[in-house]
């Protein structure tokens, strides 16, 4: 079939389909005419009887053959055969490896890939036929210092054209500064498939390997928030969102997004959208995340106990069960001053009192909302139904410090910020005292249970002799009513028992809590 070859010339076979025939073709160098040559064989003919051969690459002059040859074949069945193959041109400026193509009736075409200061070798060749891409994998031995990564070039399959240079870096070791030897499947790759390369480095003896994700389709990754009401805004990360014309939540559409990226979109909830995955359309088709967006309200599902209340594993409900608890939230007043409309038209069983709980994004920083809530004997904090959690409506879902107020307890903060959405987790502050942020939160009111401070009558954040004397001494044995703070263990009576049982032991004792700033 051919003249005499070198001995350092290499032959690569493959098989493909032309106009629906089996066909198979061999591909070979020969450094001695400077030429690289392709012969094809009929399947249904004899075993000898191949169509003469063709150039593939050479003119005979120069010297465009060499021992690196890689084909790979387009699977849509007309015959289109790619090879990568290597020249022995040296010289600053010289095509180093060439693509080439032959169509279905034998007519060969050469693009360059890199020239020899690129110092590209050993290529390997994958095609997208879905996108109608190709590939080029190739290992890079920088001139400078010998070291060897993998490096990969991309271009339309119908308008092949590679840029200059090195191209993407692929493959890269920290361990080994020699890798080489890429490899790949020989099949045609798609989105459902991606692009997996093999790389082996030499000194450590490890194979290597990167994935490409060949989705032209929106890729959704994660957003943020996770969840949250119509009209709250909603940062969506992905790729692919250049062009898209359509957003849905759980397959309602918004009205309106912003493409600030290729990798990110701003939009909001649109209304009457339920809980599910978002999606992104643009004209290669439609992507979903793997997680759900919760169109729900943010909910904090908490457990404290009052000290002042607290009792073999219990709180009393004296004030509850004596009609007086207020049925108005009693925090629109210094040092709270929130106008919150909650209230109830008549107490629900279980109640000891009113708290106000507030959501910090960080230790220090100012409450992004607050909802006064009922606290019930059992130490869960729910909502003015008197059951379930406590909803902020207003608050997308995310991590918050959960603050807690009482009106003469110390304040108390937990110590990490809680992740919080739809159906948050308990968090339980009676467990122990490291729930609560800072030393010394809370007092332990039994084995292993802890609870908020009693006796800060003016809250100010201090059990100090103010307490005492302008708030405890004032009320001591008058008239009780809820607008006094005085009853530090919630007995309905301002008495000594008070002072000594709860002021006394606590003072000095100050919250955890950090003011705002």
């Amino acid at each position: 079939m051919g003249d005499s070859t070198d001995a350092d010339d290499i032959s690569s076979v493959v098989a493909f389909r032309s106009n629906g025939n089996g066909r198979i073709g061999v591909m070979w160098s020969n450094q001695r005419d400077k030429k690289t040559y392709f012969a094809v064989h009929h399947d249904g003919d004899s075993d000898a009887t191949w169509q003469p051969r063709e150039v593939a690459l050479g003119d005979g002059v120069l010297a465009l053959s060499d021992d690196h040859i890689n084909l790979s074949t387009a699977c849509d069945g007309y015959g289109n055969v790619y090879a990568a193959t290597k020249t022995s041109l040296t010289g600053s400026g010289s095509p180093f490896i060439y693509l080439l193509k032959r169509t279905f009736n034998g007519v060969w075409s050469s693009h360059l890939y890199g020239v020899y200061d690129d110092n590209h070798t050993r290529p390997i060749v994958l095609i997208d036929e879905q996108y109608r891409r190709l590939f080029v994998f190739s290992m890079v031995e920088y001139r400078s210092n010998n070291k060897r990564d993998i490096y990969y070039k991309s271009t339309d399959l119908d308008n092949i054209s590679f840029p200059s240079g090195l191209g993407t870096l692929f493959i890269h070791s920290t361990l080994d500064d020699k890798v080489s030897n890429p490899t790949s499947t020989k099949h045609c790759v798609s989105a459902a498939t991606g692009i997996v390369a093999l790389a082996s480095d030499q000194n450590t003896r490890y194979y290597l390997h990167n994935f490409l994700d060949l989705r032209k389709e929106p890729v959704i990754t994660h957003f943020t928030p996770t969840g949250g009401l119509p009209g709250m805004a909603v940062t969506i990360h992905g790729r692919n969102f250049t062009g898209a014309s359509a957003v849905y939540f759980n397959g309602t559409p918004v009205a309106g997004f912003s493409i600030i990226s290729d990798t990110q979109i701003t939009t909001a909830v649109p209304a009457g959208a339920g809980s599910g995955p978002i999606s992104a359309t643009n004209s290669f088709g439609t992507g979903a995340s793997l997680q759900n967006f919760m169109v729900a309200p943010l909910a904090v599902n908490g457990k404290l106990f009052l000290q002042g209340a607290y009792y073999n594993g219990l709180m009393h409900t004296v004030l509850r069960d004596n009609g007086v608890l207020s049925l108005a939230q009693p925090f629109n007043k210094p040092p709270w001053n929130y106008n919150g409309a909650e209230s109830v038209a008549a107490m629900p069983a279980g109640v000891v009192d009113w708290v106000l709980i507030g959501l910090r994004s960080a230790p220090q920083s100012a409450a992004l909302a607050y909802r006064a809530a009922l606290l019930k004997n059992d130490g869960s904090v729910v909502d003015t139904s008197g059951s379930g959690p406590v909803l902020f409506p207003t608050l997308p879902h995310g991590n918050y410090y959960i603050v807690v107020y009482h009106r003469n307890h110390l304040a108390i903060m937990s110590a990490a910020a809680q992740t919080l959405n739809g159906t948050s987790a308990l968090f339980d502050f009676t467990t122990a005292p490291g729930q609560a942020y800072g030393t010394n939160p809370m007092k332990q009111l039994a084995a292993g249970v802890y609870g908020m401070i009693s006796g800060d009558g003016n809250n100010d954040g201090v059990v100090n002799i103010a307490d005492k004397e302008s708030i405890w001494r004032l009320q001591n044995g008058t008239p009780w009513s809820y607008e006094k703070s005085g009853d530090y263990d919630l007995d309905y009576g301002i008495d000594v028992f008070d002072l000594n049982f709860y002021w006394r032991p606590n003072k000095g004792l100050v919250t955890g809590v950090p003011a705002e700033q």
